[in-house]
């Protein structure tokens, strides 16, 4: 029952054409209350920023360290003064190359190389287990979420980008969680805020589709779609390698997987990721040689791959990695 105070009262008002009587309120009633879905969003919003934000300036606020590309422009430099040395064997002289010929087959103790043209595609497990730390838990505080292991992830992927692209190497990114979102495509410069941006709308909440991502990780459909997108973007003569970062077995929610990789968003069936289907998938792939880094967890859905115990070494263990595949 409305108190005294919050009685209404009316007055009656007769209309002058046709007489009728009506009672208008003295006092007009509250306004409806927020929409509830309005609402709803400006929490999920103040989440998102909560959670990403500490996540983001880590990540941007890297100083790109340059040791990675130095070693790599020295293997594409005795890569080519070995060429130069071969050339000087068959006997194909070259004055301007002479001060690079091969003496003796034990003075070059660095493993020849063959020159290739190379062309490298990450792809990144964005589930949400990837913001726990290293020790498995999950922390909403901007320390932990700053050093999770998304975090530290997508600060490797970001140095060996650079890397690579500054050596005039296509690098394309993928992230996959319940979506298979291009982050960066071969045939555009790096761009940091906007790789950062792309990320975000993979991660955080809903996706293209309106619906939750990070609940588990639909990595056949990853795979297929980026092994198709490889295909589009491939010319000549190039070796397409392929390198997954996941935290642990696959997985994803029982409904359509939206993929942004090329052009406009489209829904693609769950095709299921078991373990064994996966490892098949990539087995039977001749055009693309695959590698895989399971962090805190083996990555079996891989051939080649192996587990990293601690997330901290995880840059370091990319850049070997890369320093290998290329030797």
């Amino acid at each position: 029952m409305k108190t005294p105070d919050e009685q209404i009262t009316y007055t009656q008002v007769v209309d002058e054409k046709s007489g009728e009587i009506k009672y208008v309120p003295n006092t007009p009633p509250p306004p409806p209350p927020p929409d509830d879905e309005e609402g709803d969003d400006a929490d999920s919003d103040e989440k998102e920023d909560r959670l990403f934000d500490p996540f983001r300036n880590a990540v941007e606020d890297i100083i790109i360290d340059d040791k990675l590309t130095e070693i790599l422009a020295r293997l594409e430099d005795n890569n080519k003064r070995l060429r130069y040395a071969n050339r000087l064997q068959n006997g194909k002289l070259d004055g301007r190359r002479l001060c690079a010929f091969k003496t003796s087959d034990r003075l070059f103790k660095k493993k020849a190389i063959k020159h290739k043209n190379y062309q490298f595609t990450i792809m990144v497990d964005t589930s949400g287990s990837m913001f726990e730390g290293d020790d498995g838990d999950y922390s909403e505080s901007e320390e932990a979420l700053a050093n999770c292991k998304l975090a530290v992830a997508t600060k490797s992927v970001v140095r060996v980008v650079k890397a690579l692209e500054d050596l005039k190497i296509p690098v394309s990114v993928v992230a996959m969680n319940n979506e298979t979102r291009l982050l960066k495509p071969f045939d555009s410069k790096f761009d940091i805020k906007e790789f950062m941006a792309r990320l975000k709308k993979n991660v955080m909440g809903s996706g293209d589709d309106g619906k939750e991502n990070m609940g588990g990780t639909e990595e056949m459909v990853a795979y297929k779609e980026t092994v198709a997108y490889i295909d589009r973007n491939t010319k000549g003569k190039t070796v397409n390698v392929v390198l997954v970062l996941s935290d642990g077995a696959p997985g994803g929610k029982d409904r359509d997987v939206t993929v942004i990789m090329e052009g406009e968003p489209y829904l693609v069936e769950p095709l299921g990721s078991r373990i064994d289907a996966l490892k098949s998938y990539w087995t039977k792939q001749t055009k693309v040689d695959v590698y895989g880094i399971g962090i805190m967890s083996s990555a079996g859905q891989i051939p080649r791959s192996r587990r990293l115990d601690s997330v901290e070494k995880l840059p370091e263990v990319i850049s070997n990695l890369i320093q290998e595949i290329i030797m």
